[in-house]
C-alpha cells in the first residue's frame, strides 16, 4: 500500500518541515537547490536537499559529511542539517 505525503504551503525540502516566515525558502534559494540536487545527492551520506530562509539545506548522515559540502552554490549559501541515516518506511 504507497501513501503520498502531503506537501506544506511553502514546503521546498526533500524532508517535509513545517513553514514559518523565517524559514520560506527565497525563489533565488529553491532554484539553486532544484539546479544542485543531483550534485549534491552523489555526495556520500547526503540524505536530501531542500532550500530554506535564502540558503540551500542538505540533510546529511553526519557531521563529517556535512564538513564535506560546498560552502556555496550559484551564489546561494549551503547550510547542512545533520538528521542521521534516513530509511524509507512502507507502513506494512
Amino acid at each position: 500500500m504507497s501513501k503520498s505525503v502531503r506537501q506544506l504551503p511553502g514546503e521546498a525540502a526533500a524532508v517535509p518541515h513545517p513553514p514559518s516566515e523565517r524559514s520560506a525558502p527565497s525563489s533565488r534559494a529553491a532554484e539553486a537547490a532544484r539546479r544542485g540536487e543531483a550534485e549534491l545527492l552523489r555526495i556520500e551520506g547526503v540524505e536530501g536537499v531542500g532550500a530554506s530562509g535564502g540558503s540551500i539545506v542538505v540533510y546529511t548522515r553526519d557531521a563529517a559529511v556535512a564538513r564535506r559540502l560546498p560552502r556555496q552554490l550559484g551564489g546561494v549559501p549551503v547550510r547542512a542539517q545533520v538528521m542521521g541515516e534516513i530509511v524509507a518506511y512502507d507502513g506494512g
